[in-house]
């Protein structure tokens, strides 16, 4: 048989209760008596369980980072009842501006959780990229988003904002945050890479894609986006911008009025509905505010 158990040693052989270190005593009875006593000091102790708690939080901590995701849902399309509808963002002057390839028709969307994927289906139908090559022209596509659907935080409610940019045939790709006190700061940027044009690329005759890793702006649960493009000649700038979209798409509650509505056979009548969802009235009124901050 074989006894396991803690002892305090003593000066007399005596096991007591006292101060120092801990001993571990492991007692063999048998034909033979054999006692091993093995010493921890209480410092090691106290270091291994620190070691411990360490190793719990990192793994913690590595465990969100791999399985953490926002809410993944399949291929969504918003037509941009807003056709032909600039807005002004800095500037005075239209010369050189409201294009067609800054023209936005229609985004369709979908996200894995990890990543959201948006194609921007624009008016022109350019064949090649020498339109994103040219002198004191810059165009831009991009993408505001709420990030706590609170209109009170960020930037009249954007929480940051990811585009792409062509200038003098280059792209550069960036990612803001953006406070309420009007100040930005930059998260990540991809500077000074050339895009090829057609194909599966992101820039092709008619569309445009982008692509926005969630991690970046750590993963939200709920949250809202409004897909815009830009365009700018020197000193002037006008955007083309879409409503804003729940992410994920909200359930849909319609009711009617009166609550309560008796039809009888043969009858046909005409009953007022409203259809309601869980997107805030609020976050869909902040767009002609956000859209006056001009670009960092």
């Amino acid at each position: 048989m074989i006894n396991i158990g803690y002892e305090y040693p003593s000066n007399n052989g005596e096991s007591v209760p006292k101060k120092g270190p801990l001993q571990y005593a492991m007692i063999c009875e048998g034909a033979y008596n054999i006692e091993l006593n093995i010493y921890f000091p209480s410092t090691i102790v106290k270091s291994l369980l620190l070691l411990l708690l360490l190793f719990i939080i990192s793994s913690s901590s590595l465990l969100y980072r791999t399985f953490a995701t926002s809410p993944y849902f399949g291929y969504q399309e918003i037509t941009n009842n807003k056709r032909n509808h600039w807005v002004q963002t800095y500037g005075n002057d239209i010369t050189h501006l409201k294009s067609d390839y800054t023209n936005i028709l229609a985004v369709s969307y979908l996200s894995d959780g990890k990543v959201l994927n948006a194609t921007y289906w624009l008016a022109s139908n350019l064949e090649n990229a020498s339109t994103y090559n040219q002198p004191y022209h810059n165009i831009s596509y991009g993408m505001l988003i709420d990030a706590d659907m609170n209109p009170k935080t960020g930037y009249s409610g954007a929480d940051y904002d990811f585009y792409i940019e062509a200038i003098n045939g280059k792209w550069s790709q960036y990612l803001y945050q953006y406070s309420h006190t009007g100040n930005y700061a930059l998260i990540g940027s991809k500077t000074n890479y050339t895009q090829p044009f057609g194909g599966s690329s992101t820039i092709g005759p008619g569309y445009v894609k982008l692509q926005l890793p969630l991690r970046s702006i750590n993963y939200p649960g709920r949250f809202s986006v409004s897909f815009y493009a830009a365009e700018s000649y020197k000193s002037n700038e006008v955007r083309d911008f879409t409503s804003w979209v729940a992410i994920p798409p909200p359930p849909l509650k319609i009711s009617t009025s009166p609550d309560n509505i008796v039809i009888r056979q043969g009858e046909q009548q005409v009953i007022p509905a409203e259809i309601n969802t869980v997107f805030s009235n609020n976050v869909t009124s902040i767009l002609s505010t956000k859209v006056l901050m001009k670009r960092p």
